[in-house]
């Protein structure tokens, strides 16, 4: 399978933090506690996140802009470089995942595998979106930092460190996020969060 090589220069993306609304989104509740905060974004199964993603192996360097979206069952992240042009779209629910490239469609029953596969990146998808909000729900193997949020989080071979938050609009939420493996690390770079109703 020839792999999908991203070699994108991004320029002119946003930088800024923000915690963008919709007529679906939902209140955030102000001057959360700590606690308070991972129990809100626990019962959150219905986000979105905008950013940047690089990743590093031995062999090559590549960076894109990121939209990933959280839907109860179902996850939708889409893969695109500068002027919003799609390289990629990764779909998956309980019916399977499905990869869609420029040319093709591919499907099947794993959703990092069929990544993998067809892009030849290697993204642990069903892992990283249970914790990617800052939180260790259903996950013991994990450290804070000195204000109490989640600083590393460790599982199979990998290793999540959220390396910076920002206050996104009242709501403190992940920044910056190294995600590592002895063949791969990942980064993230994170514009906004949004947050909507449960449909």
């Amino acid at each position: 399978m020839k792999k999908f090589i991203l070699c994108l220069i991004l320029t002119g993306l946003l930088s800024g933090c923000s915690l963008w609304k919709t007529q679906n989104s939902i209140s955030i509740p102000a001057n959360m506690t700590v606690e308070q905060r991972q129990t809100f974004l626990s019962k959150r199964h219905f986000w979105t996140m905008q950013g940047r993603i690089g990743i590093l192996t031995a062999e090559e360097s590549n960076s894109a802009s990121i939209e990933w979206r959280k839907e109860g069952e179902r996850t939708h992240i889409r893969i695109s470089g500068m002027l919003g042009q799609t390289y990629a779209r990764l779909s998956k629910g309980p019916e399977g995942a499905k990869v869609e490239l420029s040319d093709q469609t591919y499907t099947g029953t794993n959703a990092q595998q069929l990544l993998y596969r067809t892009t030849g990146w290697n993204i642990p998808v069903d892992q990283l979106e249970q914790w990617i909000l800052g939180i260790y729900t259903n996950n013991a193997n994990y450290q804070n930092n000195t204000d109490g949020y989640v600083e590393h989080i460790y599982f199979d071979q990998w290793q999540m460190q959220f390396r910076t938050y920002k206050d996104f609009a009242g709501l403190i939420m992940p920044k910056k996020l190294r995600v590592t493996h002895p063949e791969v690390t990942i980064k993230f770079s994170v514009h906004g969060w949004q947050f909507t109703k449960e449909s």
